[in-house]
Formats: C-alpha cells, sequence, structure tokens
C-alpha cells in the first residue's frame, strides 16, 4: 500500500530500484572512496527513496542551522524506515556525528512534509509516522584491524533516534543484510 501511494506521489527519480531483493546503495560523491554499499535480502514491497540533491537550500537562510542536510536514503521495509547515511572516512563516527545527526533529523521533517501532502492533496493516510525508526551510517572500515583492547561487550546502540545512530564499518561493495539494521 505505502509503496503504491510513494509511487503515484515521488518523482521517479527518487525511487531506486530494487532488483532480486538486492538495492545498491550508492554514493555520488566523485571524491567518496565509500562509493557502494548493497543491502540485501529486502522485503518484497519495500522501497528505497534517495534523498540526494532534494533541495530546501532557496527557502532557509545558509544551511538552515542542518535544515539544508539531508541523509543519502531512506528505506521502508515492513513496518520500518531506515535513514541512511554513507561516508568514506574511517572514524565517521566521530568527525561526522554532529553532521550526521542533522541530516537524520532534517530528512525526518521530509517524511513529516511528505505526511501531509499524501494527506492533503492524496487524500491518504499517514505512512511514516506509524513507521519504527532505525539510523544507519555506513562509514569505511578501517584498513588496518585494531585489537581489541577491553574485555566489556559491545553493545548494539538502540539506534531509534538521530543521536542514537547505528555506525557500521563497511568495505566498497560490501553486501549487508537488511536484517542486520535493526
Amino acid at each position: 500500500m505505502s509503496q503504491n501511494i510513494l509511487e503515484l506521489v515521488l518523482n521517479q527519480g527518487r525511487i531506486v530500484p530494487i532488483k532480486n531483493k538486492v538495492v545498491d546503495l550508492v554514493e555520488k560523491d566523485t571524491s567518496a572512496r565509500l562509493t557502494l554499499v548493497r543491502l540485501i535480502n529486502i522485503p518484497v514491497n519495500s522501497i528505497v527513496i534517495s534523498c540526494d540533491g532534494f533541495k530546501t537550500d532557496t527557502f532557509f537562510k545558509d544551511k538552515g542551522n542542518g535544515a539544508n542536510q539531508r541523509c543519502d536514503y531512506m528505506v521502508i521495509a515492513g513496518e520500518t524506515i531506515y535513514f541512511i547515511e554513507l561516508k568514506s572516512h574511517e572514524n565517521a563516527e566521530g568527525v561526522y556525528k554532529d553532521e550526521c545527526i542533522k541530516k537524520f533529523k532534517a530528512a525526518g521533517c521530509i517524511t513529516e512534509y511528505l505526511d501531509r501532502v499524501i494527506q492533503t492533496f492524496y487524500n491518504k493516510p499517514e505512512i511514516f509516522s506509524r513507521l519504527g525508526r532505525r539510523y544507519i551510517l555506513f562509514y569505511l572500515k578501517p584498513s588496518i584491524s585494531k585489537t581489541v583492547t577491553s574485555s566489556k561487550p559491545i553493545q548494539k546502540p538502540t539506534n531509534d533516534s538521530p543521536e542514537s545512530f547505528r555506525a557500521i564499518p563497511v568495505s566498497n561493495k560490501d553486501e549487508v543484510e537488511i536484517s542486520f539494521l535493526n
């Protein structure tokens, strides 16, 4: 249902094709070293939206305190929306933390706007407000293996808010199971 409505509302250039339950998340920045991450085992009736190039920069002054930024992709799979950012820096979680939080928040604003457009102009129920949310940063895996210096168990963050996003190291062209993002 939500797939049909979004295909009706969104410019087709925003919808990324899913082929054989696989979607290629491509970083369009020509200077990027992390240029491709493949999400695999995408459920049927999922939809992937590219947020790159979504313009609000003529509406807000300067960078709009983050409002003119957004993450690279939104993936709706089942009852969850995944906000996804790709970064080529090996320490992206620290270096880009504030930027990622702003991008995730701005993308959340876009979903609220889309819900209003869907209700107001298409007379359809909200889509995004009823979905669980996960925030994911894929960053370039360090080329040198790091030695574990602590015996504490590693806790997976809840990643259900922009501030608690989950940072996942990947190599270029890695495949990541979508269920791993929960």
